[in-house]
């Protein structure tokens, strides 16, 4: 029937079951926003859907939240697309059924009038009550690097300190639409932790890191002492089994270092530190094996709309099986490193464009790239498109925003 189910507990002990409809006549899609009700005994929908809401002007409405506070029930909902016209707007009645009026001064979330402020794409926003009383908005947002640019870091969650009106209508506390870059929300002195020494701990990953697509096993990662081993597999092209850790990026200046052990037989064998966004956008600095040479190697590539190209007019040559990779991210820019002793670091490549890794150039590719919501990773790889086995050693695993 459609998206973004969503659950409503009515104070006479009824259920019901909210979700957007789509609407495929004529290139629709967004038809507006169904009820049904719900029974936990049957474990099921039960009796009619129907349509209560068909949206405001601004379109594309889903995401619907319903809630009831002094005889209203008050229903939010994400309109305007998930790009730089997303907004939140409610509506409310005195029936659950509807008809429902919309707020006089909606939106009371976006920033879609004002394309030079920070935070851009504000929508998807549901309500909280905290224990002292206070009514809190959470919603998606995001930051792009220049104004209604390229958003590198996702969407990200943000909120805002809901209060009501004379009329009984939710705003902003402080009554702008645009959604606050900073609110007193967070004690002064608690320090935001903002590195992290290893992507492991006691044999369990870290709650920051996650693989693609497939569960943690011991068949492909291991936990040895200091060590984070990783077996490789497939390509970063694959979309099935491939040995990948990694990371949120959530800061627009980061640096992410790790040392790796690697002895591979091919240049087939590969391990090392990826900047990733899908299997068509990423940037892989990796060790490998120059048979020629008979040496181990680093090389850097980039996969852009799914086209991967050499960085390195010639690899790197290394004298033993130990390296620390490191990257660093300021704002549009990405710098590879290497270092062989710990202390003495050489760029490796030209600065490259951070911006391929966001969700705005992905959605440029056309419709085969969507969805696009995920936002930029770091971590490290580890391939073998030969058979046997190899695995890669990573230590010193350190993301450090700067």
């Amino acid at each position: 029937m459609g998206f973004d189910g969503s659950l409503f507990h009515d104070e006479d002990g009824r259920k019901y079951f909210l979700s957007m409809l789509i609407d495929h006549r004529g290139g629709k899609f967004f038809g507006g926003i169904m009820l049904q009700e719900y029974s936990p005994e049957k474990g099921s929908l039960i009796g009619e859907a129907k349509l209560i809401f068909e949206g405001s002007e601004l379109g594309i409405t889903e995401g619907p939240h319903l809630y009831q506070r002094d005889g209203y029930y008050y229903l939010l909902t994400a309109e305007g697309g998930t790009e730089y016209g997303h907004a939140v707007s409610i509506a409310r009645s005195k029936s659950i059924e509807g008809p429902y009026q919309i707020h006089p001064d909606n939106p009371i979330i976006t920033a879609a009038h004002e394309p030079s402020h920070a935070i851009q794409k504000a929508g998807h926003a549901d309500l909280v009550e905290t224990s002292d009383g206070k009514v809190y908005a959470v919603y998606l947002g995001a930051r792009p690097l220049t104004e209604r640019g390229r958003c590198i870091l996702g969407r990200e969650s943000c909120i805002s300190e809901i209060t009501w009106n004379k009329n009984q209508w939710p705003i902003q506390k402080g009554g702008s639409k645009l959604p606050p870059v900073d609110i007193d929300f967070f004690h002064k002195n608690e320090e935001k932790k903002v590195w992290e020494l290893l992507c492991f701990e006691n044999d369990v990953l870290s709650e920051h890191y996650q693989t693609l697509r497939i569960p943690t096993e011991e068949s492909w990662i291991k936990y040895e002492g200091k060590f984070l081993k990783l077996k490789g597999r497939e390509s970063l092209a694959s979309t099935f089994e491939q040995s990948l850790v990694a990371r949120r990026v959530q800061s627009f200046q980061f640096e992410y270092t790790t040392k790796l052990q690697f002895a591979p037989r091919s240049f087939q064998h590969m391990a090392g530190l990826v900047m990733y966004y899908n299997t068509g956008h990423h940037y892989y600095l990796f060790v490998t094996y120059d048979e020629s040479k008979r040496k181990n190697c680093i090389q850097l590539i980039v996969t852009d709309n799914f086209e991967t190209k050499e960085l390195l007019d010639a690899p790197v040559e290394l004298e033993n099986e130990e390296v620390m990779f490191k990257v660093v991210m300021t704002f549009s820019k990405l710098q590879f490193y290497f270092s062989t002793d710990e202390f003495n670091w050489k760029k490796i490549g030209q600065a490259c464009d951070a911006s391929i890794l966001s969700d705005d150039y992905v959605r440029e590719g056309g419709q085969r790239y969507r969805p696009a919501f995920t936002g930029c990773f770091v971590g490290v790889a580890c391939q073998n498109l030969r058979g046997g086995n190899i695995w890669a050693n990573f230590s010193m695993v350190e993301y450090k925003e700067t």
